[in-house]
């Protein structure tokens, strides 16, 4: 109907649709390899790769926004006390562009699929997130905390994954398609994903998911991501964590943990 109504721009829509190949080298590469998931604790961090000194690229880009300095000399300016009144300034101020010029790459492996979706929710970052059908079912699942204290919950909800697991199976040898298969995944088995995000997000992301009242599997995630960009960028993120670090109070309102001064305490010393 598109093509009818306009068709100067999708005339050629058939040649923009991308045709996956049945056995491209990617795909080869996993199976020669067998590159499967690994198991341990779940879920875990790693920081990939992030700004070569990311804290000088931001104190460079905060102060050619005010100024026409050559870079150079505004480089050799960098301390790290002129750096942390740079940075209170950029947190004071409406424009944090400059945050956003350093960037941080992660691996994030072994979360369930809401959490998955918290971290989705984010529409500032760089997401790749593997194909449920491509990279087949995992066998591995989240179990809550209120789960494993009791044990009979704890048999019952092993009992559902095993069942899934068996049915997911079952379909494959029945030659159901792949992408019908992934309809047996429960909420709690698990994937991995690679996301890249900037200071800037990375600020307001912590803000809501190191924060008590945030899904505690992301929170989970939340606070090991901020262990390890404090490691490479600890000026930068000195004011990173819940929200309640940068403003002095609590914005939750009713809803507050009322563990202001204990959380600030917390993550001043991460």
């Amino acid at each position: 109907e598109m093509q009818k109504l306009i068709p100067c721009i999708f005339s050629n829509l058939g040649n923009l649709i991308e045709k996956p190949a049945e056995d491209d080298f990617i795909h080869k590469l996993s199976r020669e390899h067998n590159l499967t998931r690994s198991e341990g604790e779940k879920p875990t961090v790693e920081l990939l790769s992030y700004t070569p000194d990311p804290e000088r690229v931001v104190f460079t880009a905060a102060v050619m926004e005010k100024s026409i300095g050559d870079t150079e000399r505004i480089k050799n300016l960098y301390t790290e006390e002129f750096f942390e009144k740079v940075l209170d300034s950029i947190l004071c101020s409406r424009r944090e562009r400059a945050l956003e010029q350093a960037s941080f790459s992660f691996r994030i492996g072994g979360i369930s699929l809401p959490a998955l979706t918290h971290i989705a929710r984010h529409r500032m970052q760089s997401p790749v997130i593997p194909s449920l059908a491509d990279v087949g079912k995992s066998e591995n699942f989240v179990i809550p905390e209120t789960i494993k204290k009791r044990k009979e919950l704890l048999h019952l909800y092993k009992e559902a994954f095993r069942r899934s697991e068996s049915l997911y199976k079952k379909f494959l040898a029945s030659r159901v398609p792949k992408e019908t298969a992934i309809y047996t995944y429960l909420s709690g088995n698990t994937t991995d994903i690679i996301t890249t995000m900037n200071a800037r997000e990375l600020y307001h992301f912590f803000g809501l998911r190191t924060c008590n009242r945030a899904q505690w599997e992301i929170k989970v995630v939340a606070d090991r991501m901020l262990v390890l960009v404090k490691g490479v960028a600890p000026v930068i993120f000195k004011k990173a964590g819940p929200r309640c670090i940068r403003l002095g109070y609590c914005p939750e309102g009713k809803k507050s943990c009322g563990k202001l001064d204990e959380v600030r305490k917390r993550y001043s010393e991460i």
